[in-house]
C-alpha cells in the first residue's frame, strides 16, 4: 500500500514538474554556434632513433690493446677510440712473409723442372724412338726368314727391347713432366701469399681506429684483451642533435597521412616539453600484426618547445605521437557533446531540414563518440543520422547535421549549421528527453548540472 502511494506522489510530481516546465520553459545549456579552426591528429606510440649513427667496425682481426671511451662520451670526428695490440700484428706479418717466400720458392722449383724436362726428356725420348725406327726397319728384312732363323730370333728380341725402353722412357718423362694446371696453383699461392703480407702490413698500419663522425657514444662491443675479427662491431656513436622517431600506423589511417604532415612528439619524462617535427618517411608495404597491417612511418627534424637546456631526448625513449591528418579553418565547430544519433533523439516531431547525407568522414577515428558519420546516400532509414537542438525564441529546434573532423570534444558540422545560431548542449538528460517544439529557457551552467552520459 505504501509502495503504490509513493508510486502515484512520484507521478503526480512528475506532471506537474513537466506542466510547470512547459509553461516557463525546461532549463537548458547553451552556446552560440562559432567558426573557428579544427584539426584531427592520428595517435601512436614510438621509439626514438638518434637519425645518424656510426657504427664503428673493425677493419683488421686482432687483439684489442685499449679502449678509450665509454657509453655517454662526448666524441668529435677522427677521435682515437681503440686500440689493437702490434705484437700479435708484428708476428701475423712475419708469418705472412714466411708464407710468400716459400710460395715463390715452390714456383722457382716448378719452373725449373720444366725447363729441365724440356732439356733432358725430350732429347732423351726423340733419340729411343728414333733407334726404334731403326730397329723397326732391320726386323722388316728378315721377315721372309723362318721365327728360328737365329738372324729372326735377333731381330724381334732387339724390336722388343726397344719398345720397352721408348715405353720406359716416355712413362719417366710424363712422370717427371710439369704440366700448367701446377704452374697456375703455384702461381695463385703466390698472389694470394702476397696478398696476405699486404694485409698484415696494412693492419700494422690501422692499430688505431678513430671515431668517423661527431657525437655521444651509445654502445661500446669491446674491452681491452678481446680478439676481434675484421668487421667486428666496436662502438657506436650517434649526433643526439639530430633525432627521429619509428612509428606505426594501421591500414585504416594510413591513407590520412602524407610526407612532410606535421607531428607532436611527447614524452613522460618531459610533461612540460612538446616536440615538433613533421612525417619523413612512409613505408610501402605493411607488416601484418594480429591480422592488421601496419606500416612503418618515421617522424624526423624533431625541434623541441617548452623545454629547457636538459630536456633532451634520447635513443630509445618510447613517446606518444600525434601525426596532424587533416586541418581546416574557418569551420563551423560545435562541443560533441551537443550531437545526437538518431537512437539519442526523443520519439518526437521530425526536423523538416534534412543534411545532405554523404559516406564517411575523413577523420573519423575508431573509439571516438559515434557521430553519424557513416551515413549513406540516399538512406531514409536514419541508419548514421546526427542531430542537434538548437533554442530560436524559447523553441527547441530539430536540426539535423552532417558531420565533419571528430576530435572527440568537438565536431564539425559540414551541413545544417552556418554558424550564429544558439546550441542547446546539455545537460545530457535533458537533450535525451527533449523534443523538437519544446519551450526552452536559457540558464547559467551551475543551474543545471550537467550528468554524465
Amino acid at each position: 500500500m505504501v509502495g503504490v502511494i509513493a508510486s502515484i506522489a512520484l507521478i503526480v510530481y512528475g506532471n506537474a514538474k513537466r506542466i510547470s516546465e512547459g509553461k516557463v520553459g525546461i532549463p537548458v545549456r547553451t552556446v552560440t554556434v562559432t567558426r573557428k579552426g579544427i584539426s584531427f591528429e592520428i595517435s601512436a606510440k614510438g621509439v626514438v632513433e638518434a637519425q645518424r649513427k656510426a657504427r664503428i667496425r673493425s677493419e683488421i682481426t686482432g687483439l684489442v690493446k685499449a679502449v678509450t671511451v665509454k657509453v655517454g662520451d662526448e666524441v668529435k670526428r677522427g677521435q682515437p677510440l681503440v686500440f689493437f695490440d702490434e705484437a700479435d700484428l708484428e708476428t701475423r706479418r712475419d708469418e705472412a712473409e714466411r708464407s710468400l717466400r716459400e710460395a715463390e720458392s715452390n714456383l722457382s722449383l716448378l719452373m725449373r723442372r720444366k725447363e729441365n724436362w724440356v732439356r733432358l726428356h725430350q732429347a732423351e725420348l726423340e733419340q729411343a724412338r728414333a733407334q726404334l725406327e731403326q730397329v723397326r726397319l732391320r726386323t722388316k728384312a728378315t721377315e721372309g726368314l723362318p721365327p728360328w732363323e737365329e738372324g729372326r730370333a735377333l731381330a724381334l728380341e732387339e724390336l722388343r727391347e726397344a719398345e720397352a725402353r721408348v715405353k720406359l722412357i716416355e712413362a719417366q718423362a710424363e712422370s717427371d713432366k710439369v704440366t700448367d694446371e701446377e704452374v697456375a696453383a703455384a702461381q695463385a699461392a703466390v698472389v694470394s701469399a702476397r696478398a696476405a703480407l699486404e694485409r698484415a702490413e696494412g693492419a700494422l698500419s690501422k692499430l688505431m681506429v678513430r671515431s668517423s663522425d661527431d657525437g655521444i657514444v651509445t654502445a661500446v662491443k669491446v674491452e681491452e684483451g678481446d680478439a676481434v675479427s675484421e668487421g667486428s662491431l666496436l662502438i657506436e656513436v650517434a649526433d643526439l642533435n639530430a633525432l627521429l622517431v619509428r612509428t606505426k600506423v594501421d591500414e585504416i589511417d594510413i591513407a590520412r597521412i602524407d610526407i612532410k604532415a606535421p607531428a607532436r612528439v611527447m614524452s613522460k619524462a618531459y610533461p612540460d616539453s612538446t616536440f615538433h617535427g613533421i612525417v619523413s618517411e612512409i613505408s610501402p608495404e605493411a607488416v601484418r600484426e594480429d591480422n592488421v597491417g601496419y606500416f612503418d612511418v618515421t617522424v624526423g627534424s624533431l625541434q623541441a618547445s617548452g623545454s629547457t637546456e636538459k630536456d633532451a631526448l634520447r635513443p630509445g625513449m618510447s613517446v606518444d605521437v600525434k601525426i596532424l591528418a587533416e586541418r581546416k579553418s574557418n569551420a563551423v565547430v560545435v562541443p560533441a557533446e551537443a550531437v545526437l544519433s538518431e537512437d539519442e533523439v526523443a520519439t518526437g516531431p521530425r526536423p523538416e531540414n534534412r543534411a545532405a547525407p554523404s559516406g564517411p568522414v575523413k577523420g573519423k577515428k575508431e573509439g571516438s563518440r559515434d557521430t553519424g558519420n557513416s551515413a549513406q546516400s540516399g538512406d531514409d532509414s536514419g541508419f548514421g543520422r546526427s542531430f542537434v537542438f538548437v533554442e530560436e525564441e524559447g523553441i527547441a529546434r530539430l536540426k539535423e547535421v552532417r558531420l565533419g573532423i571528430d576530435t572527440g570534444t568537438e565536431v564539425e558540422v559540414l551541413n545544417g549549421l552556418t554558424g550564429g545560431e544558439v546550441l542547446i548542449v546539455g545537460d545530457y538528460e535533458t537533450l535525451r528527453n527533449l523534443k523538437d517544439g519544446d519551450k526552452v529557457r536559457r540558464v547559467a551552467p551551475e543551474d543545471t548540472a550537467p550528468k554524465d552520459r
